[in-house]
């Protein structure tokens, strides 16, 4: 089943990017093989385009998937090269702490995706947008489809948003996180 979803995935995203990739040259690879090898540019059309994707997959709001993003990886600035934040350590060595457009922690990622799921894994954009969805569709079954709730546990953890949901408290209306994401949501392409 999950091969046929990733095919599935992978057809529905040929099909919409045939009419945005410019005729490519004999030497030029094809979108496909510029997303598997991380030097597509993105734009907010391609994740807006994905996030539909996934949240059909997992039979959500995309709407909503598309706002973390926004949030996570502040696709608004236009920045082609959305890779995560990273922790340099004293002898130079870099680790990766969150990933990519969902900015995944290979942690969550690991609970709730893939457990043998890798760092270089979650940098390429398909796979971190798989594991940004499911973690968001966990996060909604957690919290009986609240979308308020799933966004501050995706982004503060379920731990922290548990015991307010069980007094049916919003302690995060305040925060801007919350709030960016409502607002991202909104614009989402559509």
């Amino acid at each position: 089943m999950r091969l046929f979803i990733n095919l599935f995935v992978i057809v529905m995203l040929t099909i919409t990017f045939v009419g945005r990739v410019n005729t490519r040259s004999a030497n030029k690879p094809s979108l496909l093989e510029r997303i598997s090898s991380g030097t597509v540019v993105y734009n907010k059309e391609f994740y807006s385009d994905i996030a539909q994707v996934m949240g059909a997959k997992y039979d959500f709001n995309w709407k909503w998937l598309y706002g973390i993003w926004m949030r996570e990886a502040l696709i608004l600035s236009n920045d082609p090269d959305v890779r995560g934040d990273r922790k340099v350590l004293e002898n130079g060595k870099v680790v990766w702490l969150a990933h990519g457009v969902g900015q995944v922690h290979l942690k969550s990622a690991r609970a709730h995706y893939d457990k043998n799921i890798t760092s270089e894994q979650l940098m390429n954009p398909i796979t971190n947008a798989n594991a940004s969805a499911k973690i968001f569709s966990d996060y909604l079954k957690l919290f009986n489809y609240d979308y308020e709730y799933a966004v501050a546990a995706y982004n503060a953890g379920p731990a922290r948003i548990r015991p307010y949901a069980t007094k049916n408290m919003r302690p995060f209306n305040y925060t801007d996180y919350v709030k960016d994401v409502i607002e991202y949501s909104q614009i989402g392409n559509g």
